[in-house]
Order: C-alpha cells, then sequence, then structure tokens
C-alpha cells in the first residue's frame, strides 16, 4: 500500500431538465437524464495518516461520513484546486463525494464496483444532510454521456454512444457570478403545493429526456438543440426561481442555438450553451465583454480515475 493515493472524479451537465432523480419523484416514475461527464471536475489525496479530529469543512464531513460507512478511521486528506466555481450546478458535490468514496475504498480494501461507489457516495451525502438524486454520482463514476434511470432505488446509468467530440465542439459553459444552494432550490420545489402540476411536468421532462438521448446517439444537433430548449422551458415551468430568463436571453442574443441552466438552476449557476462551431469564438467573445466567464471545458469519455497510489 502507498503513502497515498489520488483519485480525481469528472463533474456533468445536464442536457435534460434535472429534478426527475429527486424523492419523492423518483419514488412515483422513473427518472430519465440525460448527463455527459467533464473533464472539469474534483481531485483529492487522502493520505496514510489518521486525521486528527473529525472536520468541520464540508469535504470533512463527507469524509468522516464515507469513513464511518467503510468502518475506517479518517485519514488525511487534500483536495487540488478545482476551476469549478462553487455551487454552480455542475455536480461538483457529487464528484467530490465519488473521488473520495473511490479512494477511501481503496484505503480500507473494499469494492470500487460503480455500484458499490454510487451508494456508497449517495449515503455519505444522506449523511450529512445533502438533498438531492444520483445523477451527479452516477455521471461522476461512469463518465461520458448516459441516461440516468432511477426508480425507488439508487438508479442505473445506461451508456450513451455519440460523438463526444462533436457535442465538444458546440459545448461552451458560461458563469456569471454568485452562487446558489441547490438543496435549498430542491426543497422549494418539493414545497409547491400544486403537486398534480408538478408530476405532469416531471413526466414531461422525463419523455424530452428519452428524445433528447435518442437525438444525441444519431448526432443529430438540431434536434438535440431544440430539445435542451424544451427542457429549460420545462424547469421554468417547474419553480420560477430555476431559470434566469434575462440570462437565457442573452445566451441567445449572443448566437447560442440552446441554453439551460445546470443542475437546479438559479442564480450563480452554469449555464450549458449549444453553438455552432463556426460561431464559436464570436459566442465567446461576447459572453466575456457582457461579463460572463467562459469556463474551457469538453466532454470526457472516463469516469471517476486513480491518478497516482
Amino acid at each position: 500500500m502507498t503513502d497515498s493515493i489520488t483519485v480525481f472524479a469528472p463533474a456533468r451537465i445536464d442536457l435534460s431538465a434535472g429534478f426527475t432523480d429527486v424523492e419523492p419523484f423518483s419514488d412515483e416514475m422513473p427518472a430519465r437524464i440525460v448527463n455527459v461527464a467533464l473533464d472539469l471536475g474534483v481531485e483529492v489525496t487522502v493520505r496514510d495518516k489518521p486525521s486528527a479530529a473529525p472536520s468541520a469543512s464540508f469535504a470533512g464531513g463527507l469524509r468522516d461520513a464515507i469513513a464511518r460507512c467503510l468502518a475506517i478511521g479518517p485519514p488525511a486528506m487534500a483536495l487540488a484546486a478545482s476551476p469549478l466555481p462553487p455551487g454552480s450546478g455542475l455536480g461538483a458535490s457529487g464528484a467530490l463525494t465519488v473521488a473520495l468514496a473511490y479512494a477511501l475504498s481503496l484505503r480500507a480494501g473494499s469494492s470500487v464496483e460503480a455500484a458499490d461507489l454510487v451508494e456508497l457516495a449517495c449515503a455519505a451525502e444522506r449523511d450529512v444532510g445533502l438533498t438531492g438524486g444520483t445523477q451527479d454520482q452516477l455521471a461522476s463514476v461512469h463518465g461520458g454521456a448516459g441516461v440516468v434511470r432511477r426508480y425507488r432505488d439508487t438508479g442505473r446509468r445506461d451508456p450513451v454512444v455519440t460523438d463526444l467530440e462533436a457535442l465538444g465542439e458546440r459545448l461552451v459553459l458560461v458563469h456569471g457570478s454568485g452562487r446558489r444552494n441547490s438543496g435549498a432550490i430542491i426543497e422549494q420545489v418539493l414545497d409547491l403545493r400544486s403537486r398534480a402540476t408538478v408530476l405532469r411536468t416531471i413526466k414531461a421532462m422525463n419523455e424530452v429526456g428519452e428524445s433528447l438521448a435518442q437525438s444525441l446517439r444519431m448526432g443529430d444537433h438540431d434536434g438535440l438543440a431544440t430539445l435542451v430548449n424544451e427542457s429549460t422551458a420545462l424547469l421554468g415551468e417547474l419553480h420560477p426561481t430555476i431559470v434566469d430568463e434575462g440570462m437565457n436571453r442573452r445566451l441567445r442574443e449572443f448566437g447560442a442555438s440552446a441554453a439551460k441552466p445546470c443542475g437546479a438552476g438559479g442564480v450563480g449557476a452554469a449555464w450549458l450553451t449549444l453553438v455552432d462551431p463556426s460561431r464559436r469564438t464570436e459566442f465567446a467573445a461576447a459572453a466575456e465583454k457582457a461579463g460572463l466567464t467562459v469556463l474551457p471545458s469538453a466532454p470526457r469519455a472516463l469516469g471517476a480515475q486513480v491518478r497516482s497510489g
């Protein structure tokens, strides 16, 4: 056993609307979310040295929760600097938990099979009080593009075979300012009184997800853009705090054929945009001139991976 283990776990974008993998919605109807792993993510190093005391930090709390599940003492831990803006809706907390679950499982001599890592990561997040679904963890473990299907369990992710390079040529991630609490936005959606209306919207999101997966398989980028925009519209129907319509309008004016807030949306969320490759430079320049940050990123075929140790 080496003195340290370093694991990288990718973040993700969700091309179709999220929320359908969140309980109790996933208990009432099967979730369908199309997401894609990114080359942006979280890198964690755990060292063969016991931690002096439980950590009050978010990452430390997750580490301690995973260590308890594995029945080991929490090791020393270091996080590499990440290009992910905090609270941007790119699944950073899921990537962090997967990286920790992977590294600590190796340290404990436990299983690092995909399903076991997802179960462990989700259990740790519940332990620290995070509200959310399982799409982040599934994308981070598996990599590539896939359809998350969850129904009364942790769920699974079926791969979508597509040209990731062609998708990357059209994908531009932008971020404004601020950060949001995805759990708080999810709680607002769960507190909506008109449950029947919410479930109708969730059902429509699932249907768009299935169609979107098919467009992605076929390399139909025009159809993909249309369905991404439909997903954005459905998110706006679900709750008014999710979609910043001013941001959506600006991105379309800059030349995006599709624009969608990532994750639970809200102010501070990153936006994924689809842009014709011939207009990519022009679009990025307009976004940066408007004070937005363009996040260099590309789809990643691989999931969580040991980098050393």
